[in-house]
């Protein structure tokens, strides 16, 4: 809300991480770095976007598309969730994954939390705190108390949780198998442990990871008791400077410290 802003928004391409452009460009035999663009593209921004995709083992240290990699760049998912998604072995897991992917890639917001007494019985409900439990109980057709979902954006969700689930031949939505929440959070930081943030001992309402501060965003539980959580969607307020620009957690998964 008082962040200043700058006078001509910058080329998208400064603004958002180059993992989607640079493995889309891999898969057609071309490097991002090289191509011609209006803006050069910072390099900073293009080794963290190759050695995340390296990390994946989606391009190899030339930069060249892997079998993995064409594997997961046509799945209709943001490749961090596809590539969770492709390499979670145990079958719960993976369809657990496979509903939260498919929540998390719907650019609307699945839901709004209720304040007072409703915002108490989910509580009761869900007593871990956990938003991404809450997003795979809502693609699976669980009704709970202290929300207000938007069903058109659950109807996409869903719609996509049965495409990817006919994808993987995994069973139907209405029989999804039960997974454990320990064994799906041990899963997604064994594979990107960037994803994993601790909270700050003197400001107890950001987490941290040594490269970057988030802020708990509205819509996220983060239990006040919880000292660390897998981050797994976030929204970047910017402003003049690095230290000015607030980064907001939205969908949070306590983890044991």
């Amino acid at each position: 809300e008082h962040a200043p802003l700058e006078l001509i928004t910058p080329p998208e391409l400064y603004r958002e991480e180059l993992v989607e452009p640079m493995l889309a460009a891999a898969c057609c035999g071309f490097r991002l770095a090289e191509l011609p663009f209006l803006d050069r593209i910072p390099d900073k921004s293009l080794n963290l976007a190759f050695d995340t995709l390296k990390a994946m083992q989606a391009v190899d240290d030339q930069g060249e598309v892997t079998e993995h990699g064409r594997k997961v760049y046509p799945l209709p998912i943001d490749a961090l969730f596809a590539d969770l998604v492709t390499r979670i072995q145990t079958r719960a897991e993976k369809e657990a994954m496979i509903d939260l992917a498919a929540a998390l890639s719907i650019p609307a917001q699945l839901y709004q939390l209720q304040s007072g007494e409703a915002a108490e019985a989910l509580a009761k409900e869900d007593l871990w705190g956990c938003d991404a439990s809450l997003m795979i109980r809502l693609v699976r057709g669980d009704q709970l108390p202290g929300i207000s979902v938007d069903a058109n954006v659950l109807e996409e969700a869903q719609g996509l949780a049965k495409q990817m689930r006919e994808l993987f031949e995994l069973p139907q939505l209405e029989v999804a198998s039960r997974y454990r929440r320990d064994s799906l959070c041990h899963a997604i930081a064994e594979l990107h442990p960037e994803l994993l943030f601790v909270r700050r001992a003197r400001r107890r309402d950001a987490v941290g990871h040594g490269m970057m501060e988030m802020v708990t965003g509205r819509n996220s539980r983060f239990p006040d008791n919880e000292e660390a959580a897998l981050v797994l969607d976030s929204h970047s307020v910017p402003g003049r400077g690095v230290k000015q620009t607030l980064n907001l957690a939205a969908v949070m998964m306590p983890v044991p410290l």
